[in-house]
């Protein structure tokens, strides 16, 4: 059994309950991913900063980073799902032969990854959340712009591809599936 103390001392206080529900479970889900989400059903954390989200139905619109991450990881782009995303996009994945990822659909950035050191690790350092993920730039764009809905992010416009910044000047709350097809184009 996953161990994730450390993970919901960070995230359990600050954890919302709206549309928390079971997910359905590909076959073949690893048990570290299967386990997590039967704990956690679809629901966020730190005020919107990671949703856990159904692998079903948010496959489509992540289709392009999934065949990415099964290329790379030499699996069947099709049994490749989503299971968990950051305010800006950023999805976490697994595929039915036990790989587990994260890919910055922002910078691009992929890495493959052991699930419970990288909740209990990666996802409570505060230098990692800012180097990795943008929770500063979270914040203050919570504080600019307001909490995001279940189907919105925040994106950077213009993407870096086509000379934005990673900076608050270039952040606004944006439709999560528009988003995604725009950065789709660009890789």
């Amino acid at each position: 059994m996953m161990d994730l103390a450390r993970f919901e001392a960070r995230y359990g206080p600050g954890r919302q309950g709206t549309q928390v529900r079971d997910v359905h479970l590909p076959s073949g889900t690893p048990a570290d991913v299967g386990a997590f989400l039967r704990r956690f059903g679809t629901s966020t954390f730190d005020r919107g900063f990671l949703r856990v989200i159904d692998p079903g139905e948010h496959r489509e619109p992540y289709h392009p980073w999934l065949d990415l991450a099964a290329d790379e990881n030499g699996s069947d782009a099709s049994r490749t799902y989503p299971f968990m995303r950051t305010a800006f996009g950023d999805v976490f994945y697994f595929d039915v032969e036990g790989e587990v990822g994260f890919i910055s659909v922002v910078t691009g950035v992929m890495t493959n990854l052991r699930l419970e050191s990288y909740l209990n690790r990666t996802l409570t350092r505060a230098s990692d959340l800012d180097d990795l993920y943008l929770h500063c730039l979270f914040e203050a764009t919570l504080e600019r712009d307001g909490p995001l809905d279940a189907e919105q992010c925040f994106g950077i416009l213009p993407p870096l591809a086509l000379g934005g910044e990673i900076n608050l000047d270039h952040v606004q709350k944006v439709g999560l599936r528009e988003y995604l097809h725009l950065l789709s184009e660009l890789i």
